[in-house]
């Protein structure tokens, strides 16, 4: 599922803003395609059409998936309570509020739709990641709990995919945004996903750190992605 994070304009890379109520929509440029290739390319794979392997993309996005919440415990695991809730700007997500989103795309988006594909489905029950944002008040949640629900969960996805006949993935139902969407589209944007987020994670705390030491300057290091 497209979640909220980056999106980009014709003069700028920046955080996109959200209403008063919910958090931004995202627009993503990078097609499902792309991440299959780079997964082929960084595990050795042939990248033509001639040498398309299911098991071997469902591998690499495996091997993927699995490295990535001990990346993110290595980003956030030393955030005391204000860090996890501190937003670069008004209307972004804070690192608690990304979490969360992970944790539940991780069952209720991507394992579910992997699911239908695997059972034949004719289509994908919709969800409203952005409402989940408000009413299950993200905000409001404890950080260190929801990468440790997000950790466990991505274990039980990861020995799900363990099961799975690649074969088996290359089903496809119609998706009102992207058209036909098969079960290997949805493992590789599973992990396109993970890296969205964490793109939006790591220039979050770029751009929160820069006032942290504040009269101390930052400017020094650089230019912080996506700040405003």
């Amino acid at each position: 599922m497209v979640s909220p994070t980056i999106r980009t304009s014709a003069t700028s890379a920046r955080w996109a803003r959200m209403s008063s109520s919910r958090p931004p929509r995202t627009i993503v440029t990078l097609p499902v395609s792309a991440v299959i290739m780079g997964l082929r390319r960084q595990h050795g794979v042939i990248a033509s059409h001639a040498m398309h392997s299911a098991a071997a993309v469902l591998s690499a996005a495996r091997a993927e998936l699995a490295r990535f919440p001990g990346v993110l415990e290595g980003l956030l695991g030393g955030l005391d309570a204000a860090g996890w809730r501190a937003r670069p700007a008004p209307g972004e997500w804070a690192p608690v509020e990304v979490v969360c989103h992970l944790r539940d795309e991780e069952v209720e988006d991507f394992g579910a739709r992997v699911d239908v594909i695997l059972a034949g489905g004719a289509r994908f029950a919709p969800i409203e990641p952005e409402r989940w944002a408000v009413e299950r008040r993200y905000a409001d949640a404890d950080g260190p709990a929801a990468l440790a629900e997000f950790r466990a969960r991505r274990a039980a996805s990861l020995v799900s995919l363990a099961a799975i006949p690649p074969e088996r993935l290359v089903g496809a139902i119609e998706h009102r945004r992207t058209g036909r969407l098969s079960g290997l589209d949805l493992v590789a944007a599973w992990v396109a996903h993970d890296r969205l987020h964490l793109a939006q994670l790591a220039g979050t705390l770029a751009r929160t750190w820069t006032t942290r030491w504040a009269p101390l300057r930052t400017d020094y290091a650089g230019p912080i992605p996506y700040a405003p």
